[in-house]
């Protein structure tokens, strides 16, 4: 992009290349009004600038930038043949030399030839050249879509004006004799012929005295008058249209411009320009650091101050953003002031529509690309926090969504019921003292001593406490050698695949206890409970300490047969209460949808079954080493 950049030095190399130049210049049909701008010192006249076409790449002469179009690119001088944009030749003040004609080589516009040379070397990029033909395709383009809608308004404005001419041709045809009621009954059977089409003109068609009607009755006038109000309303509705089809293609034009295509040069000059206004975000995100970190501890605290104020009196809260203007107009006037004390000449506004040029040093480039890197990669932790996040909504694991349900409703039930007690204000204020406080290096540092401590002394609470709990349960049963543990197996029929253990996840797990509301692991991975010590209380020894452990008595889990259950062998939908033991051979009870009803055959409607597993183990007592 250095072709564009560089205007002066392609300034001075397209005046020694000249002579390699092959110019062809064409007449325009009219020529332009010669400048008035002169200099008196000079001894020379004044330029006679006139539209040319420009048939190789061409600069202006008084800014050096390159003239872009097809055709009429810019204007030339007949005298001297300076070259210069439509936009740059009323500015020119360089007088007018017909000797620069002979010493650059230009052809004379005003003798219409052209001096043969060497072809013109394009030394340009590739891209520079795409660049070019783009946007001289989409002038192109554009062109091509106003001369159509230029084309459509003109059909409709001629169908707009036949219409009219055809109205008044009827009012004309209304002569005196022609009562109220005829006229009106035109107007109604016109009114049931096809409408024009709407017009995108926003004026009338003016229309000759020849075609006005000629003077009728007062009633005719009065019907006159009846048919200009819907023509009124005809106009104001294409009025209206005209504005709403503008401010569509208004809202089109600016998304094109705002999203442009994907390019290589938009995408580099882009990226420098967000380089280079990393500025304000870097300063945003290093003062809200030292807020939090207490890097400078006054304006932590001051900051803390003003926080309360704000949560003591919320009304504050819309004054806040302007008090923060007032602070930057202040600072500015203060940077002002002393650079008038010393001498200096103040910034200066930049004109209308120009953009900041902003200059970076190295290192200040380098910082601005580091924060880019870091914010990519915090957006990257953000993202993947959330869709981990997410994963407890999507019901990707209906337990897991469930819990999440459930503590989503109690925190809003919670938060309900806080607010009302407490007011929110109040909530806030805590809430950002307790962040600030936290964030200080002596709450860190307790946190960092003091955590391990609590922590491992509520552990300890904890596991004393079900320790007791443990060992009172246990020597409660040490009466009682041989224990039966039993364990339910449940499973559901689905269509096309009978019955399986999979169950819907608002229901009882594929096993469970006799309820179905205790969910218990399956029979080949149930273990037997850890070794404990216990107290037992001799009449000789005293307390003695021994060691409980538990061993299988039965080889393996066995169904239980004998289990009862309500047997339903009457007549239908007629149940008996009698207890029996399962005449099935592998134990199962058929139930319905809520796992009720049991049976000890299938049935119509039964949609669930179960199965109790049973096993012995039994309790050793050893001596203790302690």
């Amino acid at each position: 992009m250095a072709y564009f950049d560089e205007g002066m030095r392609r300034r001075a190399q397209q005046e020694a290349l000249n002579d390699d130049y092959d110019f062809s210049l064409t007449t325009p049909g009219g020529r332009r009004a010669s400048s008035s701008n002169s200099n008196s010192s000079s001894g020379h006249g004044s330029h006679d600038f006139v539209v040319s076409t420009f048939h190789g790449p061409t600069f202006c002469d008084f800014c050096s930038q390159l003239l872009w179009g097809l055709a009429r690119q810019g204007e030339q001088c007949t005298e001297c043949g300076y070259v210069a944009h439509r936009k740059c030749s009323p500015s020119v003040r360089t007088p007018c030399n017909p000797e620069r004609l002979a010493s650059t080589g230009r052809a004379s516009f005003a003798a219409g030839t052209a001096r043969p040379s060497k072809p013109f070397v394009l030394d340009e990029s590739i891209s520079t050249l795409a660049s070019t033909a783009s946007a001289v395709i989409g002038s192109a383009a554009a062109i091509a879509a106003a001369a159509a809608v230029k084309a459509r308004d003109e059909i409709r404005a001629r169908e707009e004006l036949r219409a009219e001419l055809r109205s008044e041709q009827r009012a004309a045809a209304n002569k005196s004799g022609a009562s109220l009621h005829v006229v009106n009954d035109e107007l109604a059977a016109d009114s049931d012929r096809p409408a024009a089409a709407p017009s995108l003109r926003s004026q009338p068609v003016p229309v000759t005295p020849m075609m006005a009607p000629p003077p009728t009755k007062p009633a005719a006038t009065a019907a006159s008058a009846a048919s200009a109000a819907p023509a009124a309303k005809t106009s104001l509705a294409d009025d209206m249209f005209a504005n709403v089809t503008a401010e569509v293609r208004k809202a089109e034009e600016a998304n094109r411009t705002s999203n442009p295509p994907l390019s290589l040069a938009t995408l580099l000059k882009s990226n420098n320009k967000f380089v280079a206004r990393q500025g304000p975000l870097i300063w945003i995100n290093e003062t809200a650091m030292a807020l939090i970190t207490w890097r400078n501890p006054a304006n932590t605290l001051g900051f803390m101050l003003g926080y309360v104020v704000l949560c003591s009196y919320p009304i504050l809260v819309p004054i806040a953003p302007l008090g923060g203007l007032l602070y930057v107009i202040a600072v500015s006037y203060k940077a002002r002031a002393d650079t008038l004390a010393r001498g200096e000449t103040p910034r200066l506004p930049l004109p209308p529509g120009a953009k900041p040029k902003i200059v970076l040093t190295n290192a200040q480039y380098l910082a601005h690309l580091q924060h880019i890197q870091n914010t990519m990669t915090n957006m990257s932790d953000l993202y993947d926090a959330g869709f981990a996040l997410a994963q407890y909504l999507d019901w990707s694991d209906p337990d897991r969504t469930l819990n999440a349900l459930y503590a989503i409703v109690a925190a809003m039930v919670g938060y309900v019921v806080f607010t009302y007690l407490v007011p929110l204000n109040i909530i806030l204020l805590w809430a950002g003292l307790f962040f600030f406080v936290a964030n200080t290096a002596v709450a860190k540092a307790a946190s960092t001593t003091l955590r391990p401590v609590l922590l491992d002394n509520l552990q300890r609470g904890v596991d004393s406490v079900l320790g007791t709990m443990h060992a009172v349960s246990l020597t409660a049963s040490t009466r009682e050698t041989v224990l039966t543990v039993s364990v339910f197996e449940n499973q559901r029929w689905w269509a096309g695949l009978g019955f399986v253990p999979v169950l819907l996840h608002t229901e009882r797990a594929a096993w469970s206890d006799v309820t179905g509301d205790v969910r218990m692991t399956a029979k080949e991975m149930y273990e037997l409970p850890a070794p404990t010590t216990v107290v037992i209380s001799d009449p000789v020894r005293g307390d003695v300490s021994k060691r409980q452990t538990w061993e299988w008595l039965d080889e393996d889990w066995t169904v239980d047969l004998a289990w009862p259950v309500t047997l339903a062998n009457g007549p239908a939908g007629l149940a008996s209460s009698s207890r029996a033991p399962l005449r099935a051979p592998d134990g199962w009870q058929f139930c319905d949808q809520v796992w009720a009803s049991g049976r000890d055959a299938p049935v119509m409607g039964s949609f669930t079954r179960r199965r109790k597993w049973v096993r012995r183990m039994r309790m050793v007592l050893s001596e203790s080493d302690a």
